[in-house]
């Protein structure tokens, strides 16, 4: 009886985490538990009927003790706990953690759901890569400290240390920190596999072509010894991740990619101790080490370009964000990344504070949507801190930047997945986001892959068993798991689509996600936006037309100081043609900026009014205004100072160099529109770039745009929309592909998928072709992995294919797989530079 209940109690297994419990102690609803910790995460969940976390995933949990209350007393200090968190404005506090212990999906699902359990979260998610979380709260209800201790209590303790305090933008960046663990363990692990498989080749030599003969075996069981030695560390070191990866998943019920992978070293390593020590043959701890150690060289090659394309993605093609910087009397526009702390810099009406900073201005209005969600923008006071994702709202304001740029943290807005909600507003199948190629891969994979290869190798074994072939059966079992190669089938898009964004952007064509280049090779259609777009920002002559006489000096000054506020292309039009003659000292307040419509403000006292006909006919009547606003087809803003209507302003726009030879291309395989929000005016000159007349539509509000797309989505069109990004924001988010084409780089928009440098417009078609090339190159990977797949399961069923080609065959799959979609990208790349030259050439010296 006693040796049934010790034999029970051995049987016992934690409820939360699954490890082992040594007796009933810790029981709660007919649940056994480890220990006190898993007991009260157990409880908390069911306090909060959050029983689901254990229904996705068996025995999901992470193995806790109860939370030290004192430990995390350092958090309430308010120097430290400024320095951790990424945004507060009183009420509303972000923050973010890297959370080493996030396993699988159960992690993810329970700390999204942390709003659950405590009500001042409102907002948390997960990057599973990264196992980063960030977390949302309301700093009137609840404290970081709470919020630490909490994951604490629930087995997720963030990883928090002087690093991250004094430097926080290195853990931001990288996403996981350089630590031994993750770069230099693996190449010890590589050498001592290595070094290992080198010397039991040595050893074996005699015993391979026959020469322990002489000796009659007296050094056989002695080198047999020494492999043995050698094989131990391979498998409980190098080898030990792979072990302990596929334990971990099948614990949960799980087959991973490592699953075949530790299985066959297990086979190997048991079947070479077995054939040793009962004197059958040398067994096969050469073809272990050599396993493991290509293998090693496999996982260290992905992971070296993996880290150069994150690399290059985040400081090398990071998207284009200027801030002007003044510098005395000066000011002149420099990358967001060379912004250096105490820099003093501009921030115009609706451009983004991309740093943290102190207000030297006497006053703000900072929207904080794209951090918070919360749209009313939030008054500031001179000295006080404005943080870094805010849009400045109202007048010019002047800051001094006071933290280094967090250029992950401005990537992360740009990024959230807020900012792509639109897309799924509209029922119609076309408008909603098609799943990526490696994700299909990835989800076909982690369906079938894993279980049909180990029922191949387990019937080709038994096959092999029933002809009383053992070795052959061993060779074929242990073959099929080693040789199918996995990887190859998800690393081809991976490495494929970060070459394309890397090389896309050294022509500052800057795409959000590998997501945006497989968008672009399915488009059909494709929206222009006018001005700014297709128009040149910085060229432009521009005509007064007085409506009783010409604007006297102080009247210029009065617009020239409203119109630095804004940097709307036609308002930039505006200020360097007036500050071709006069200069301004005068401020602006009480400044507002009506998208598709004007602008206004105080200056000096006065009332100033600058915008379309509309915006002039509400504020100052349709009488005074329409009895001088000649019938004219041409593009013009009205102006007025305190109710008195001056006249307007006339633009003759310049077109971008090579739009004629571009829209010719596009023409040929896309349907091609334009939306304006001007007048007709322009409808001759915009015949010669856009052939068919009724694409062109005009009179268009920001909605009005939006709704268009929306309409061309309905006929399941996928939709490029190429914008500004100040009146088109909306339409920008809805499209399929949103590009936000900018002059100066310094207007930021999260709606954009793509921001692209306008002086590189003209070669649009070349970079769609680009995207086209490379998702082939992706296909082909994808049959060549395939093939290589099942060539090499043919012959491992066989038996005929040694464990130890096997295992050489299976990174190099992989290292071919990178190899052939890296070269390929850059080969296109190079295609793409070249052809770029030649038409530049071509078109630029023909106009």
């Amino acid at each position: 009886m006693s040796s049934q209940l010790s034999s029970t109690q051995q049987n016992l297994t934690c409820y939360h985490c699954g490890d082992k419990c040594q007796d009933h102690s810790h029981q709660l609803d007919d649940k056994v538990f480890c220990c006190s910790g898993c007991q009260t995460v157990y409880q908390i969940l069911e306090e909060n009927k959050l029983e689901a976390f254990y229904t996705i995933d068996k025995k999901a949990g992470i193995r806790t003790e109860a939370v030290d209350k004192g430990k995390f007393a350092y958090l309430d200090v308010p120097e430290i706990k400024s320095r951790l968190i990424d945004f507060t404005d009183g009420n509303i506090t972000k923050v973010s953690f890297f959370v080493p212990t996030i396993h699988c999906s159960s992690c993810i699902w329970l700390l999204e759901n942390l709003y659950r359990i405590n009500a001042a979260i409102t907002f948390s998610r997960t990057d599973f890569l990264k196992k980063r979380i960030s977390i949302t709260f309301l700093e009137q209800e609840t404290s970081l400290r709470t919020i630490v201790e909490l994951l604490t209590s629930l087995g997720y303790e963030p990883q928090l240390s002087l690093d991250n305090v004094e430097n926080p933008e290195r853990n931001n960046n990288a996403g996981i920190p350089k630590t031994f663990t993750s770069h230099k363990l693996l190449v010890a692990k590589l050498a001592v596999a290595g070094f290992a498989f080198g010397n039991i080749m040595l050893i074996s030599f005699p015993e391979y072509f026959g020469f322990d003969t002489h000796s009659e075996h007296s050094f056989r069981y002695l080198f047999n010894f020494l492999n043995i030695l050698l094989a131990l560390p391979v498998f409980f070191f190098s080898g030990w991740g792979y072990l302990k990866s596929a334990y971990q998943n099948l614990r949960r019920g799980i087959l991973n990619v490592d699953t075949p992978l530790a299985l066959g070293m297990i086979v190997v390593f048991t079947r070479s101790l077995v054939d040793i020590f009962m004197g059958y043959g040398p067994g096969y701890l050469d073809t272990l080490s050599g396993f493991v150690f290509f293998s090693l060289i496999g996982k260290w090659f992905q992971q070296r370009t993996y880290d150069t394309l994150r690399y290059d993605r985040d400081f090398k093609s990071y998207f284009p964000v200027a801030v002007t910087v003044k510098e005395g009397e000066t000011e002149r526009q420099v990358p967001v990344s060379e912004l250096q702390v105490g820099n003093r810099i501009i921030i115009r009406n609706q451009e983004l504070v991309p740093a943290d900073s102190l207000l030297i201005s006497p006053k703000a209005h900072i929207d904080y949507s794209f951090v918070t969600g919360e749209s009313m923008p939030m008054p500031k006071q001179a000295g006080e801190n404005l943080y870094a994702g805010g849009r400045q709202v109202g007048n010019a304001i002047e800051m001094e930047v006071v933290k280094p740029v967090s250029q992950s943290y401005l990537t992360q807005l740009w990024n959230d997945e807020a900012f792509a909600s639109c897309r799924t507003c509209v029922s119609d199948p076309a408008t909603t986001p098609v799943n990526s190629i490696s994700e299909s891969i990835q989800n076909l994979f982690n369906r079938y892959f894993t279980v049909a290869l180990l029922l191949i190798a387990t019937v080709s074994g038994g096959f092999w068993i029933v002809q009383h072939d053992y070795s052959r059966a061993l060779n074929a079992f242990t073959s099929v798991l080693i040789v199918a190669c996995p990887c190859a089938l998800v690393l081809g898009s991976s490495f494929a689509l970060g070459n394309a964004i890397r090389i896309l952007g050294r022509y500052s064509f800057f795409a959000k996600n590998t997501q945006a280049i497989e968008n672009i090779a399915r488009l059909d259609a494709i929206v222009f936006d006018k001005t700014g777009t297709i128009t040149e920002s910085n060229t432009s002559d521009v005509e007064f037309v007085g409506y009783e006489h010409p604007l006297t000096d102080t009247q210029k000054k009065y617009i020239l100081a409203l119109v630095k506020n804004s940097v709307h292309p036609l308002s930039q039009h505006l200020y360097k043609h007036l500050s071709q003659s006069t200069t301004s000292d005068y401020t602006t307040e009480q400044f507002q900026e009506i998208s598709g419509k004007g602008l206004s403000g105080l200056v000096n006292g006065h009332q100033v009014w600058i915008g379309s006909a509309e915006f002039m006919y509400e504020k100052l009547g349709a009488e005074s205004v329409a009895f001088h606003f000649p019938d004219t087809q041409t593009t013009r803003v009205l102006a007025g100072i305190e109710g008195e209507y001056l006249g307007y302003f006339q633009f003759h726009n310049h077109y971008r160099k090579g739009l004629d030879a571009m829209n010719l291309e596009l023409s040929m395989n896309y349907d091609l529109h334009l939306l304006s929000g001007d007048n007709a005016g322009e409808a001759p000159n915009l015949k010669y770039f856009f052939k068919d007349e009724q694409h062109l539509h005009f009179h268009q509000s920001p909605a009005d745009k939006l709704n268009f797309i929306k309409a061309l989505q309905s006929e399941n069109k996928q939709v490029m929309m190429l914008g500004d990004g100040l009146n088109d924001a909306g339409a920008l988010q809805q499209s399929n592909v949103g590009v936000a084409v900018s002059d100066n780089i310094a207007y930021f928009t999260p709606a954009s998928d793509v921001i692209l440098d306008a002086s590189n417009l003209w070669f649009l078609p070349g970079f769609i072709y680009f995207c086209k090339q490379s998702v082939k190159v992706i296909k082909a990977a994808l049959v060549l992995a395939a093939i290589y797949n099942l060539v090499g399961i043919f012959f491992a069923v066989q038996g005929t294919l040694s464990p130890l080609i096997a295992a050489i065959l299976m990174p190099v799959s992989s290292i071919n797989v990178i190899l052939f979609t890296t070269f390929s990208v850059r080969y296109f790349g190079k295609r793409l530079e070249k052809n770029r030259h030649q038409l530049k050439t071509y078109t630029f010296s023909a106009i």
